[in-house]
């Protein structure tokens, strides 16, 4: 435990408590788990008022936890602590790309958050899709995701369960008329699409601009875009220009003109499949700022 004693002798322990919940408020969701540890005994107290103030889990963001799985064979468990002290006041979630959930983890966190908006869940390859299913089940009120392309069983049961639904970010392609179809079919309101950073077959673009009529917003930056399907090693990096005309009609159509875009360069290196890992936190970032996803 802290010496509670500053530099000019006065007792840390007689701060106001209105300061010191000012301060847990401003902690990130690893810092208010662990950092309680760490204080002065008389400012517990200050602490667990804190942490009763449902604004103060609205976001759990979990971008420290960095591993190629969550151990569940040791303890404390950071994530699941989070969501206790939420009382199910979670709005936004959001996962780490390195962080790779299982069955178990996903059911515990659905069960807990069920007034969820925002899950930003980049990577879930060892989460089966029944699972998933049940998850949007405790999701009514989810209106953004942000996932990987390799889960496109997903938009079926977020057409189903999610009425208020309207925001899509897809990582790592390929984009495909497969995956642009269930899309359309499934969320036929959707506003907001960001698939930067992603390899994109043209066909699939143009199937979108051509049946999402409520579609506002799409993000096709630091993309390559693929003519033909069959040939997917030949990509171009700007759209045609039939594309962009059918993009004319929305309120934003967002692309890289920037030619010494590093993210541009590479995609091209990567061959459009970006290697996250080497770029810490830049899975982040977005163009569209309600995507984004700022590190704190």
């Amino acid at each position: 435990e802290l010496e509670c004693v500053n530099s000019q002798g006065r007792r840390w322990e007689d701060m106001p408590e209105d300061m010191l919940s000012k301060i847990f408020m401003s902690l990130n969701t690893m810092d208010m788990i662990d950092g309680v540890r760490q204080v002065c005994s008389s400012w517990r107290h200050a602490w667990r008022v804190t942490s009763s103030d449902p604004n103060v889990w609205k976001t759990i963001d979990l971008g420290m936890l960095k591993s190629v799985f969550i151990p569940t064979s040791v303890q404390p468990y950071r994530w699941k602590t989070a969501l206790k002290l939420s009382h199910l006041n979670v709005r936004t979630l959001v996962f780490d790309i390195d962080l790779y959930l299982k069955d178990e983890h996903l059911t515990y966190v659905a069960q807990r958050s069920p007034y969820l908006k925002r899950l930003v869940l980049p990577a879930w390859n060892c989460i089966t899709e029944s699972c998933i299913e049940e998850a949007v089940l405790q999701w009514p009120e989810l209106e953004s995701l942000t996932m990987p392309c390799s889960g496109k069983h997903v938009f079926k049961h977020i057409g189903k369960n999610c009425k208020n639904f309207t925001e899509l970010k897809i990582m790592d392609g390929p984009f495909d008329i497969l995956i642009a179809a269930n899309i359309s079919y499934y969320l036929p309101k959707l506003k907001v699409l960001s698939l930067r950073c992603s390899l994109i077959h043209e066909e699939a673009i143009s199937f979108i601009l051509e049946n999402m009529k409520h579609l506002e917003v799409l993000n096709l930056s630091h993309s390559l875009f693929v003519i033909e399907p069959e040939k997917p090693q030949w990509f171009l990096t700007t759209l045609d220009n039939s594309i962009l005309e059918k993009a004319s009609r929305l309120k934003r159509l967002i692309t890289c003109e920037n030619i010494c875009c590093a993210f541009c360069q590479r995609m091209a290196i990567d061959k459009g499949y970006l290697n996250w890992y080497k770029l810490q936190s830049l899975w982040r970032t977005d163009e569209v700022s309600s995507l984004a996803c700022p590190l704190t």
